[in-house]
C-alpha cells in the first residue's frame, strides 16, 4: 500500500474513534435517550449547530443560553429570570406580606400616609344646608431604590456536561442571595445607605407602650392574641404575624392548659407539602430568621409596599473580563429594591411582641 495513503487511512480511523469517544462522553455526561435530547436532535449535531449560532440547538446542549450579540453578551430567557424571582418570593416572607410594585425609571418613590385620624360622619342638616366638609393631612416618606447585583461564574465544561443542573444551582444561589438581602433590609435596614426597616423604624418613631405587647405568665399564643387586640383597638386589622423560627416552633409545640389538656397552640396535623403557613384565629403566621429571637410582629400590611426596579435583569457573557481565557460563563443578576417602614409605624400598623 502507498505509505501516504496508509497514513491517511490511519488518520481517518483515529478521527472515527475520537467521534465515538465524544459521543460516549456526551451520553455519560447526562444526555438522555442514548445521546438524543427531548426533541430527538442528536447531541453532537446540536453541539455543532450551536457553535454555528443556531439558537434552537442551544436548548439541546444546555438549559440556559441567551442570544449572543457582537460584544459577547447574552440576555437570559424570561423563564430563567422568573425562576429567580420565584426563588426570592419563596425565601423572603415579606413578598407574601406586602405588595410588590415595579418602578420604571427614577431612584426613589414618595410614599404618602395619613396623619389625621378618621372620625365618625355626622348626621346631615335640613335640605339645602351646608354639609360636613373635613380636611385631612398627609405626610410623606421616601423609599429610595438601591441597586443589588451579583455575578456567578460557571465553567463551560460543567455547563455542557450537567444537562441543565448547573443552571439550577445558579438560579438557586442568585435567588437565595437576593432574598437574604431583601429580608434583612425590610426587617433591620438602618435607613442610611439602605432602606429603613421595621425594627429601626419602631425604635425611631413608635417605641411607645401602646405599640408593644410583652409575654406574661401565659402561653405565647395568648400574648399574640393580646397583640392582635391592641392593633384592633386603634382601628387596625392584623393581616399577619411574623415570628423568629425559634419562637414559632416553641409556640407550635407549646401545650395549652395543665398537662397539655387544652391541646397544642398550633394544629400539628396541617398538610406537610410545600411551605404551609400556620394561622392563629385565621391570621397567617410567617417565619423570618432576621427577627431576633423573642421578638414578633403583628402587622396590618394594607399600606406596606416593596418597590422593585423593572424586575430582575440577567446578563450572560463568556467573554467579558478574562472569562474567554478561563473558559467560564458569567451570570450577572441585577435589580433595584426600595422600602420604608415609616408609614406603617407612624400610623400604628405594627405591634411589637416581646418576651416570646
Amino acid at each position: 500500500m502507498d505509505p501516504y495513503l496508509g497514513s491517511k487511512v490511519d488518520r481517518l480511523a483515529d478521527q472515527v474513534e475520537s467521534l465515538k469517544a465524544t459521543k460516549r462522553a456526551a451520553i455519560l455526561g447526562g444526555v438522555g435517550g442514548g445521546g438524543y435530547a427531548d426533541d430527538d436532535r442528536p447531541f453532537l449535531k446540536a453541539l455543532y449547530d450551536a457553535r454555528r449560532g443556531d439558537p434552537e440547538a442551544n436548548a439541546t446542549v444546555k438549559a440556559l443560553l441567551g442570544t449572543s450579540v457582537a460584544t459577547g453578551l447574552a440576555v437570559a430567557p424570561n423563564n430563567f429570570v422568573s425562576d429567580i424571582a420565584r426563588q426570592v418570593g419563596t425565601l423572603s416572607p415579606w413578598r407574601n406580606i406586602f405588595d410588590v410594585e415595579t418602578v420604571s425609571g427614577g431612584g426613589a418613590v414618595d410614599v404618602p400616609y395619613e396623619v389625621t385620624a378618621i372620625t365618625a360622619a355626622l348626621v346631615q342638616g335640613a335640605f339645602g344646608s351646608n354639609k360636613d366638609n373635613r380636611d385631612f393631612t398627609l405626610a410623606r416618606a421616601t423609599a429610595t431604590l438601591y441597586t443589588l447585583a451579583q455575578i456567578t461564574d460557571v465553567s463551560n465544561q460543567l455547563l455542557r456536561q450537567s444537562n441543565g443542573a448547573a443552571e439550577r444551582v445558579v438560579k438557586r444561589r442568585l435567588g437565595a442571595s437576593f432574598a437574604m438581602t431583601e429580608s434583612g433590609w425590610v426587617t433591620n435596614g438602618t435607613g442610611s445607605g439602605q432602606p429603613l426597616g421595621i425594627l429601626p423604624a419602631l425604635l425611631g418613631f413608635g417605641d411607645v407602650a401602646a405599640f408593644k405587647t410583652t409575654l406574661s405568665s401565659e402561653p405565647r399564643a395568648a400574648t399574640i392574641g393580646r397583640a392582635l387586640g391592641a392593633l384592633e383597638g386603634r382601628g387596625r386589622q392584623a393581616s399577619c404575624v411574623v415570628l423568629n423560627p425559634t419562637d414559632y416552633w416553641e409556640m407550635a409545640t407549646e401545650g395549652l392548659g395543665t398537662s397539655y389538656g387544652g391541646g397544642w397552640a398550633l394544629d400539628p396535623t396541617q398538610p406537610a407539602q410545600g411551605r404551609p403557613v400556620a394561622s392563629l384565629w385565621s391570621v397567617p403566621v410567617y417565619r423570618c430568621a432576621d427577627l431576633p429571637a423573642g421578638t414578633g410582629l403583628a402587622i396590618d400590611a394594607t399600606d406596606g409596599t416593596i418597590w422593585v426596579g423593572d424586575e430582575l435583569r440577567i446578563d450572560v457573557s463568556s467573554e467579558a473580563g478574562n472569562r474567554f481565557d478561563q473558559n467560564l460563563t458569567g451570570y450577572r443578576a441585577e435589580t433595584e429594591l426600595g422600602f420604608t417602614a415609616e408609614p406603617l409605624v407612624r400610623t400604628g400598623a405594627i405591634q411589637k411582641i416581646l418576651g416570646l
